[in-house]
């Protein structure tokens, strides 16, 4: 009997940076071809090897399910980058960007127009062209004829993933979470840097206020002390005046 430690099926190897960047490119040239089609299994063999070959490789160093499994991934990962404030932060954003939205290949664009070409093939092209930075149409991958296909494969990919490529998420989650570890603290300092030019700013117009009071006080004290002294004098004025005028009249009567 087999140990368990001897039929224990292999960790793949996690992707590295350069496998990814060719992976997109390849699948970009795949998925323009089929005016941004699904692509079949037989196709994501193509891209399977267009990695490999992009790599300098003898041989693929991925499946194609590892292929189609990690494009899932790159476009749910490309999905909620979208939303954030920094998208730049991930290494791929740009990649993934101008693979969703971005035009047709030349060399695509030159096939659809060499030949018998007819009408309705350059009204799809057209709206394609500017259907390409719609909302709508980065959600639903959307070519014209193919809206109805791509809204169920959008919906295959937000399904609980399978088993059967659960052994790549420790790979790439722990990339995943460098990256989110890594937006976390960007933003994190921003608010942090937003909080305190706003507490410096409260802290100086307090201290300002302050200030404003204090020497508002003094000057009030000032005129209190003026005044006091203003009507000491006078007392004193008239107590000397008063002493004066009776020491005179005695003088008098004597």
């Amino acid at each position: 009997m087999a140990s368990p430690s001897s039929t224990k099926k292999p960790q793949p190897l996690p992707w590295t940076h350069q496998e990814t960047k060719n992976l997109i490119q390849s699948y970009q040239d795949k998925w323009y071809s089929l005016k941004k089609g699904q692509l079949k299994s037989f196709q994501w063999e193509q891209v399977c090897l267009a990695v490999a070959a992009r790599c300098g490789y003898n041989q693929p160093s991925k499946s194609a399910t590892q292929c189609r499994h990690k494009i899932e991934k790159l476009r749910k990962r490309y999905r909620a980058e979208r939303l954030k404030p920094y998208p730049d932060s991930w290494p791929y954003f740009h990649l993934m960007d101008s693979m969703e939205t971005g035009p047709f290949p030349i060399t695509m664009m030159a096939r659809r127009f060499r030949g018998n070409e007819n009408e309705s093939d350059d009204s799809d092209l057209d709206c394609n062209l500017n259907k390409s930075r719609s909302i709508n149409h980065i959600v639903k991958g959307s070519d014209c004829s193919n809206v109805e296909r791509n809204v169920r494969d959008f919906g295959v990919l937000r399904k609980p993933k399978r088993k059967d490529f659960n052994e790549e998420e420790d790979d790439d989650g722990e990339e995943e979470e460098e990256g989110q570890e890594t937006r976390v603290v960007t933003e994190l300092a921003v608010q942090i840097r937003m909080f305190a030019e706003n507490f410096v700013k409260v802290e100086q117009k307090k201290v300002q206020m302050m200030r404003e009071t204090a020497k508002y006080q003094m000057e009030m004290e000032n005129k209190r002390m003026k005044m006091i002294v203003e009507a000491q004098r006078k007392i004193v004025d008239t107590i000397h005046e008063a002493f004066n005028t009776s020491h005179k009249k005695m003088k008098t009567a004597s």
